[in-house]
């Protein structure tokens, strides 16, 4: 990987979470998956929602010589479930959570390792007066490890 760059790292990783969460038993369609929240697209999909925010990034590198040097990216994701639920909405970030750890073997082999989640919280946002979104928020925290060649 000649031109490793924040905005590879940071599109690789994203479309890693992305697609884990796209396949196997309780894959979360492509229609409620979003990068931003929007609600136009509540009212248009439906619940739930899943926000997966671009990941923050921070580097460090390690290793010898340039040529072979390893890179470690500390990467950072806030993801929201958002549902008109409140059990709802934590039973889907547990499956959530569920599926990135169940998907590790996955994501190390691309490269995201060491996955924590550092807490969960919920909160109700009240919109148009008689309707409310219940947010649960996860933050995610991994590495991803890439060699340079």
């Amino acid at each position: 990987m000649a031109n490793l760059s924040f905005s590879t790292v940071r599109t690789n990783a994203y479309t890693e979470l992305y697609n884990l969460l796209q396949t196997g038993t309780y894959a979360i369609s492509t229609n409620n998956i979003h990068p931003s929240y929007n609600n136009k697209q509540v009212i248009k999909e439906g619940y739930p929602q899943l926000i997966i925010y671009e990941p923050e990034i921070a580097t460090t590198r390690l290793g010898l010589a340039p040529v072979t040097a390893l890179h470690t990216f500390d990467i950072r994701f806030v993801i929201e479930v958002i549902h008109n639920s409140a059990a709802n909405a934590k039973t889907i970030a547990d499956e959530v959570i569920n599926k990135i750890l169940s998907g590790r073997v996955v994501l190390s082999a691309a490269g995201i390792r060491e996955i924590n989640f550092e807490f969960d919280s919920i909160e109700v946002i009240e919109w148009k007066q008689y309707q409310s979104n219940h947010h649960y928020r996860l933050n995610m925290n991994a590495r991803y490890i890439i060699k340079q060649s």
